[in-house]
């Protein structure tokens, strides 16, 4: 109940963050496009039927500065159609009335060369140019610009010399359509003229025979606002009416040769046979230059070129919308700090990974062409992202609470410990053990007599040099009772290495006596010291929300019964038979005889050590 009492504030302000983000959808809807900028995985290639003729900086170096004549842009229209080109479609714009224009137009009437126009779609420009004509042949696109559709309504142009535009000329729109951070990432897919639609360039070269488009509105909030259908085919729209360009595709993968290369006759045979041939113009000094996700400097025409194999491949991408992306995303983010709380059973970490899933199944059903393997992957990575991180804390937890208990806990023992194990194990060893046995005699009394602080500065100081005894002697110091102390010897099964035990008897109780001094006769305070070897369970019990480290068995048995004859045999230090070394001489040992302990069937051995011989031997191990 406690722990989920404690949890109980962060979900409530997990609740009212994400609350907050429904809220502010709306503008979240503008960082929406810069998510949607990273989502672009995958590149893909480039329409097998285009190629780029480019009005580069070496062709206006050969063929002179722009504009070039209308007779030559005549030849070059001719040498394309000659050179076996199925289209061209023109990404210039021809608004003025020139000399020549009549070859040209007799050109663009005879390949039906697609040309493009530029409308003013933006109401701050002041006067916008009203030059040339929007108007070129009837097309599918005319029913589009009814009252309550989402196109833009052309405020002026830059169209097509009435010189050049016979009723059969095919006619696209150039004009892009610029985010509020300068990036271009979409074009109208219809610019209305009056009551006139005018569909963008590329959309122009659809076979207008395959009947008229309309639009729909999205009948869902996650669906595209607005989708333009004719029977089969769809392309998904923003609300302002605008195709959606990932710039899927690298500008280096387009096939493009240079505009005085073709003048000059100098290309491979066939390579622009069967191919739709769209004109541009990437020389800076030209201007046509557009920040893109690409790069900030994408030549317009590498614009309608990814149009141009979106219409090929189908594989479009709808606009996201209301910040539902950016909603999901930062609701998986929000997630991670109530994830990574420690003691949130295991099962949670996988809470914030739902948002994730949504936001895939969101963003394929806007088209975004993530496929099932790249998102159970996705959902995978995230996953072990978080358990990961997880067990890192966790790790780093351990490791700081093992530094706290290790004063307490023996570091053999603590390494043993496992906060995980089920409350209904017990998790102990049974191993056999050297133990140094010692607790405080008439301690009670001495308590009952003294102030506490008085009392616990004197098992302060006992503790502290049982700590420095068991350091220099090689044991472990397990916990007990204040006033007992437990020097461990862990996995040592005989007494061919009692020496260590025994030398650290001495000591302890050397150091004691002179810690407690005149307190020792005037309270009757004194140590005594049991010293065995046995088995014995070692390890922890109680749940894993507290762990209680345990040394029981026979060890304990046997030293407890030993502790209850010292003041009856007058004996300090006693020694058991199984902790006898062997020269018992050479250690001062005096022999005590056999005798049957307390609540122990076999009878004991017990040896007495001579503390009272200055110096005192050595024992040998």
């Amino acid at each position: 109940m406690e722990a989920l009492s404690s949890r109980r504030p962060v979900a409530v302000g997990w609740l009212a963050g994400l609350l907050l983000l429904l809220a502010l959808a709306a503008p979240l809807a503008r960082w929406e496009r810069g998510l949607a900028d990273l989502l672009v995985w995958r590149s893909l290639p480039p329409a097998a039927d285009l190629v780029l003729v480019d009005i580069d900086e070496a062709s206006l170096i050969a063929l002179g500065a722009w504009p070039w004549s209308r007779p030559q842009l005549a030849e070059l229209a001719d040498k394309i159609a000659k050179a076996g080109a199925r289209r061209q479609v023109w990404d210039i714009v021809l608004a003025e009335e020139r000399a020549g224009d009549a070859a040209l137009q007799a050109v663009l009437h005879k390949e039906g060369i697609a040309l493009g126009a530029v409308a003013v779609i933006d109401p701050a420009v002041d006067s916008p140019p009203r030059l040339g004509s929007l108007h070129g042949m009837a097309t599918p696109w005319q029913n589009l610009c009814a009252p309550g559709s989402p196109f833009p309504l052309s405020l002026g142009h830059l169209g097509v010399a009435a010189t050049l535009t016979p009723a059969s000329l095919a006619l696209g729109h150039l004009t892009p359509r610029i985010d509020q951070d300068g990036r271009l990432r979409g074009l109208p897919a219809v610019v209305c003229d009056g009551e006139t639609g005018v569909p963008s360039l590329m959309l122009g070269l659809l076979e207008p025979a395959a009947g008229s488009w309309v639009v729909q509105a999205g009948a869902w909030p996650w669906s595209a606002p607005w989708t333009l259908v004719r029977g089969q085919e769809r392309i998904p729209l923003d609300a302002e009416g605008s195709i959606r360009l990932d710039f899927r595709t690298p500008l280096a993968e387009h096939l493009t040769v240079p505009a005085h290369r073709v003048l000059a006759g100098d290309l491979p045979a066939g390579l622009l046979a069967g191919k739709t041939v769209l004109l541009g113009a990437s020389s800076l000094g030209l201007g046509d230059r557009v920040a893109t996700r690409l790069s900030p400097l994408t030549p317009g025409m590498a614009v309608h070129a990814e149009l141009h194999a979106r219409l090929q491949d189908g594989q479009w991408t709808a606009p996201l919308r209301n910040g539902v992306a950016v909603v999901l995303l930062l609701a998986a983010l929000l997630s991670l700090p109530w994830v990574l709380r420690p003691g949130l059973p295991r099962p949670w970490l996988l809470a914030p990974a739902v948002a994730l899933p949504l936001l895939l199944v969101y963003l394929a059903n806007h088209g975004w062409g993530v496929p099932v393997l790249p998102a159970l992957l996705w959902f995978a990575q995230f996953a072990l992202l978080l358990l990961a991180l997880r067990l890192v804390e966790e790790r780093q937890a351990r490791r700081f609470h093992q530094r706290r208990l290790a004063s307490i806990i023996p570091p053999a023992l603590l390494e043993q410990l496992d906060p995980e194990a089920p409350s209904d194990i017990i998790a102990a060893k049974r191993r056999s053990f050297g133990l140094v046995h010692g607790q405080l005699r008439n301690l009670p009394q001495f308590a009952n007599r003294e102030e506490p602080e008085k009392v616990l500065a004197v098992f302060h100081a006992l503790n502290r040099l049982a700590q420095q005894v068991a350091r220099r002697h090689g044991a472990q110091l397990y916990p007990s009772e204040m006033q007992a102390f437990l020097l461990v010897w862990p996995d040592l099964a005989d007494a061919a290495g009692s020496g260590p035990m025994l030398r650290a008897a001495r000591e302890l109780h050397r150091g004691v006596s002179a810690l407690l001094g005149e307190l020792e006769a005037a309270s009757g305070l004194a140590l005594e010291i049991a010293v065995h070897i046995d088995e014995a369970l070692d390890g922890f019990i109680g749940s894993h929300e507290r762990r209680r480290p345990v040394l029981y068995g026979r060890l304990r048995q046997v030293t407890e019964a030993m502790l209850g004859l010292s003041a009856e045999l007058a004996s300090p230090i006693l020694v058991s038979d199984r902790a006898l070394p062997g020269e018992a001489a050479a250690c001062a040992l005096r022999d005590l005889g056999q005798f049957r302990l307390e609540d122990i069937s076999r009878p004991h051995a017990l040896y007495a050590c001579m503390q009272t011989l200055d110096p005192l031997p050595e024992c040998e191990a």
